[in-house]
C-alpha cells in the first residue's frame, strides 16, 4: 500500500519514472551481489530461481558461510531541479540518500548509508558499498532506496512553506530490490511409514508427465522412509547414521535423473532458466549446479556408475556441511546456556 505523504516526495514505479526524478536527471546502476571466498577473491551472485533469488555460476555460494556483499550507485544529472517549489526539499537544505533493508525471517532491520558521494560538475552520485556478515540475515532481503532530508534549510522561503524541513525525514522511495535466500530443493518430499513388509526405503515417481513444469512435490513424487527397521534414518536421527540417508538420497535422485528423456537431461546439465519454479527439472539442475567440477566431469559421460558417483558425492558433501553447521549452532548454544 502506498504511503500517504502531506508534502512532495517522489515515488517509485518499476515501469514508470516519476517526472521529478526525471527531471533532475535520475540515473541509476542494478545493484551488484557478489561474496569473496577465502582467498578474497569475488565472486558474482546472478538473480535466478528455485533455491535463492541469487546465485554463483559454479554453485559455490552459502549465504551463511560466507555472508553477502552488495553495491550500487545513483546519480542526479540535475539535482538543483529537486529543489524549491516544484522539487522535495528546499532550496538550502542539503539531499541525502540510504538503503533501509529489512530481513523478516529474523525479524529486524537497518540501515546502509552511501561510503562516497560523488559531485562533479553540478551532478551528484551516491556509492553504497556494504557486507552482511554470515549469520546477520537469513531466508530473505528486502531493500528499499531512499531519498531524505540530510540537512535542513536555516531559512525557509516563502515559497517553499509545503515542502518537508526535517532532518532525516524520507522524501521518498526510488528503488525496492527483494531476495530470497530459502534453500528449498534441499527438501526431498519424504513421508514416514512403519510397516515391516515394505522395504527399508522406496521412491514413488507418481504419474509425472514434464518435469520442466510439474512441481518437485509430494504430488508428483515423494521417498519413503520405513521406520520398522531400527536403522532407519529420520530427522530426529539423521546425525546417528548420516551416511545411509546419504545413499538413500542419492538412490532417489539418481532415479529422477534416469527418468528424463535426453533432451531434457542436456537441458537440466545447461541449467536453461526455462524450467517452471519449483519443478522437478529445476531441482535436478540445482543439484547438478552444486556438483564440484570433477563430478559435473563423472556425471557427464552418461555413465551410469559415473553419474551415481557423482551425485553421492555431491549429496554427501550437502549433507555432512549441514550437519557440522548444526552441530556448531548446538555447541554455541550449549556454551552459552552454560554461562
Amino acid at each position: 500500500m502506498a504511503e500517504l505523504h502531506f508534502y512532495p516526495t517522489v515515488q517509485f514505479d518499476g515501469d514508470e519514472e516519476d517526472p521529478i526524478l526525471e527531471n533532475a536527471g535520475y540515473s541509476d546502476e542494478d545493484y551488484d551481489f557478489y561474496y569473496r571466498d577465502s582467498n578474497d577473491i569475488r565472486h558474482e551472485l546472478k538473480p535466478s530461481t528455485g533455491a535463492s533469488s541469487l546465485a554463483c555460476e559454479d554453485g559455490s555460494w552459502d549465504m551463511n558461510r560466507d555472508g553477502l556483499w552488495l553495491s550500487k550507485e545513483i546519480r542526479f544529472q540535475y539535482p538543483n531541479l529537486l529543489k524549491g517549489p516544484s522539487g522535495i526539499l528546499c532550496r538550502d537544505a542539503s539531499l541525502g540518500a540510504a538503503i533501509i533493508w529489512t530481513n523478516s525471517s529474523l525479524k529486524q532491520m537497518g540501515y546502509i548509508l552511501p561510503d562516497a558521494v560523488n559531485s562533479d560538475h553540478g551532478d551528484i552520485g551516491f556509492h553504497f558499498e556494504h557486507y552482511f556478515q554470515p549469520g546477520s540475515i537469513a531466508d530473505d532481503l528486502s531493500l528499499k532506496l531512499i531519498l531524505y532530508v540530510k540537512n535542513p534549510a536555516a531559512v525557509v522561503q516563502a515559497d517553499e512553506q509545503f515542502l518537508m524541513n526535517e532532518s532525516g525525514v524520507s522524501l521518498g522511495v526510488v528503488d525496492e530490490c527483494d531476495l530470497n535466500f530459502k534453500d528449498n530443493h534441499a527438501v526431498f518430499p519424504v513421508k514416514q511409514i512403519h510397516d515391516k513388509n515394505s522395504p527399508l526405503w522406496y521412491l514413488d515417481v507418481g504419474d509425472w508427465e514434464d518435469p520442466e513444469e510439474d512441481l518437485f512435490t509430494e504430488e508428483n513424487l515423494c521417498l519413503y522412509l520405513n521406520t520398522y527397521y531400527k536403522d532407519c534414518p529420520t530427522l530426529d536421527n539423521v546425525q546417528a547414521n548420516p551416511h545411509l540417508l546419504i545413499t538413500i538420497l542419492s538412490s532417489a535422485y539418481f532415479i529422477l535423473y534416469q527418468k528424463l528423456d535426453s533432451n531434457q537431461l542436456g537441458r537440466v546439465i545447461n541449467r536453461e532458466n526455462s524450467f517452471e519454479p519449483g519443478s522437478i527439472s529445476e531441482a535436478l539442475s540445482f543439484l547438478y549446479g552444486r556438483m564440484e567440477a570433477d563430478d559435473k566431469e563423472l556425471f557427464d559421460t552418461r555413465k551410469i556408475e559415473c553419474q551415481m558417483r557423482a551425485i553421492q558425492n555431491t549429496i554427501n558433501g550437502l549433507i555432512m556441511y549441514s550437519l557440522e553447521k548444526t552441530s556448531g549452532k548446538k555447541r554455541k548454544e550449549s556454551k552459552a546456556n552454560a554461562k
